[in-house]
């Protein structure tokens, strides 16, 4: 085994690094000069006075994230560190999820390669990488997947049970989702027969006691700690729950359609078949039936307390990418399988690509937006601004990035939000006023009034700040035209 680990990444490693350097060049093009947006300028204001071992957010526990945030409330980290951290921590699971599949799954090096390249690319969960506040998604992982790596080695020494109860505290302090690890290493051990034997549940047991013991204590400890887990549980047998959860694959493979695309009959019956496909290669193929379990249990924090988001597929994206290739790679045609991997590898550096874009363009806008906030001249009265955008990108698409939905503080100027119905862009349930146009004017008298309008240029979207035109027609516009 230690001979096939050298020769594994003595003679892989050139392709590996080449894998890398395209995600590093996706990722420079464009997110990682995105700025900070939305929730991020909220948690760097409360980060100035909050204690390490506080927690930052009401249902948030993560001593190594607030830490980040008190370093980058004092300037120490700017926001092309926080960038540089992420994709770091994003090549080391790169590797990680390479070694997985090329020694703990046992499969090829093309198979290994391509998965380890999806990854690296990992559209779906693309949020993780270019957000801030979505960054523990990809430190947590690191941890999650030595452990599955430990998991998968059949090693059921004392010395990994102790290594496992480790990466379990360490997971705990870098994110929430480090609840999953324990659960996620423990179905590894025990389905790690590929054969179709399983181990004896004594030598799993004993290898997941330390770390069970961790993971009950840390789970108490959150629970005592925080008010709440975040949002109202729901049972999974809520329809809004299966619906999440049968959605999931097909968002996950293809993260850059519209709502509209998803919500069809084509895309319904899309959903269907790679239900289908996937419960299949689980009942055939052994390391499918695995990937599938940890994809799975991956889905169980999102279906029970939240709804799908992108930073919630970085890590199952792994497990989904590992099931489609070996589906791939088990067709009687291997020249029709390789086609079919490169047609995924293809169109998910594409959305890849197009995601990290559109968060460098979200937050130009957003600049834009506070710079022409900043200009308009003191009013006596107030300062109102109508739809100020939460979220910036094509309409219709899912998982748009966060503009100003919870990024006040970093606008510098106090002024009163209210969105009229329908706008796009806006979270209308959110905590901003939504008000008729014709009754805007009357709410806030005397005050100056100011509207966050946008135009196309080309494919993509460009925001303006114009004079508030009500119903009745009045108003100036264009005060403040896009450059």
């Amino acid at each position: 085994m230690r001979a096939l680990r050298s020769n594994v990444f003595l003679s892989e490693a050139p392709a590996l690094a080449c894998v890398l350097a395209i995600s590093a060049i996706v990722f420079l093009s464009g997110a990682f000069q995105a700025g900070f947006l939305s929730d991020d300028f909220d948690l760097l204001a409360r980060a100035g006075t909050a204690s390490v071992w506080a927690p930052l957010e009401r249902h948030h526990f993560s001593p190594l994230l607030t830490a980040l945030f008190k370093l980058g409330s004092a300037g120490y980290l700017p926001a092309w560190k926080w960038r540089l951290i992420a994709w770091l921590a994003h090549a080391v699971n790169t590797v990680l999820v390479h070694r997985m599949a090329r020694i703990g799954l046992r499969q090829s090096a093309p198979m290994a390669l391509c998965l380890a390249f999806l990854f690296a690319l990992n559209p779906a969960g693309y949020e993780a990488l270019a957000w801030s506040s979505a960054i523990g998604y990809a430190l947590v992982s690191v941890p999650i997947f030595i452990a599955l790596n430990v998991a998968l080695s059949g090693a059921f020494s004392r010395r990994a049970a102790w290594l496992l109860a480790g990466l379990q505290l360490a997971a705990y302090l870098a994110w929430d989702w480090g609840i999953l690890l324990a659960p996620l290493a423990g179905a590894a051990a025990f389905m790690r027969g590929l054969s179709g034997r399983k181990p004896a549940l004594g030598p799993v047991f004993s290898l997941m006691l330390p770390a069970g013991i961790v993971w009950v204590l840390g789970l108490a400890a959150k629970l005592l700690i925080l008010p709440g887990m975040g949002y109202p549980a729901q049972p999974f047998w809520n329809i809004l729950s299966l619906q999440h959860l049968a959605a999931s694959p097909l968002v996950a493979l293809l993260p850059n359609m519209t709502v509209h695309a998803y919500q069809s009959p084509g895309g319904m019956l899309a959903a269907a078949c790679l239900l289908a496909a996937l419960a299949w290669a689980a009942v055939r193929l052994p390391e499918a039936r695995l990937l599938a379990v940890l994809f799975v249990l991956c889905q169980a924090p999102h279906v029970l307390f939240s709804a799908p988001q992108s930073r919630y597929f970085y890590l199952p994206s792994a497990f989904l990418y590992g099931i489609a290739l070996l589906l791939f790679f088990k067709l009687p045609r291997p020249r029709f399988a390789a086609l079919l991997a490169a047609l995924l590898a293809a169109s998910s550096l594409w959305w890849a690509m197009e995601r990290s874009l559109l968060w460098r363009s979200a937050w130009q806008q957003a600049q834009m937006l506070r710079e022409r906030i900043l200009a308009l001249p003191e009013a006596g009265s107030g300062l109102v601004i109508v739809n100020l955008p939460d979220s910036y990108g094509p309409e219709g698409l899912i998982w748009r990035p966060y503009v100003w939905r919870n990024g006040m503080p970093g606008i510098g100027r106090s002024f009163e939000r209210v969105n009229t119905p329908g706008a796009p862009f806006t979270w209308e349930a959110g905590p901003v006023p939504v008000l008729p146009r014709d009754s805007i004017p009357a709410r806030y008298p005397g005050a100056a009034i100011y509207e966050a309008v946008h135009s196309r240029q080309g494919s993509q979207v460009v925001f303006s700040l114009s004079r508030f035109e009500g119903a009745d027609g009045s108003g100036r516009k264009h005060a403040f035209p896009a450059d």
